[in-house]
Order: structure tokens, then sequence, then C-alpha cells
């Protein structure tokens, strides 16, 4: 999963993503039932966020209406 760079998050969201994953990992290693399914949800969950907020940045620039790189990201 990636982070368009417009929105700022993808150094801190990698982070986080990194040592979130790595708890799951432990955690399932260790015994404890569901951690690796609770960090899919967790990551799947996200994009979903990721993906709206993307939309709402990309429909909201109308500077250039008929630019390509715009028309495409505003279907």
């Amino acid at each position: 999963m990636t982070y368009d760079p417009r929105s700022a998050h993808g150094l801190t969201l990698a982070l986080a993503s990194g040592r979130d994953g790595a708890y799951a990992v432990t955690t399932q290693l260790n015994g404890e039932r569901d951690t690796l399914a609770a960090y899919a949800w967790q990551l799947e969950t996200a994009y979903e966020q990721v993906a709206l907020l993307r939309q709402q940045y990309y429909r909201a620039e109308t500077r250039w209406p008929a630019a390509p790189y715009w028309l495409r990201r505003q279907q």
C-alpha cells in the first residue's frame, strides 16, 4: 500500500505500519490467534480511508480542468 505524496502521510504511516505488522507477527508466533487477521483488517480499513481522502483531494483541484493528468484523477 502506498500513500499519495500530496497527503504527507507516507513516512509516518510506513513506520506505524511496520511497527504494527511486527507486533502482529510476533504475537501470532507467541500463540495469540487472529492478530494477523486483525492487522489485515487494519490495513484494509486504512486503504479505504486513504482512497477516499485521495479522491477528495483530487476532486477539489479545479485550476486545470482540461489537463489530462487532472482529468484522469477526477473521474
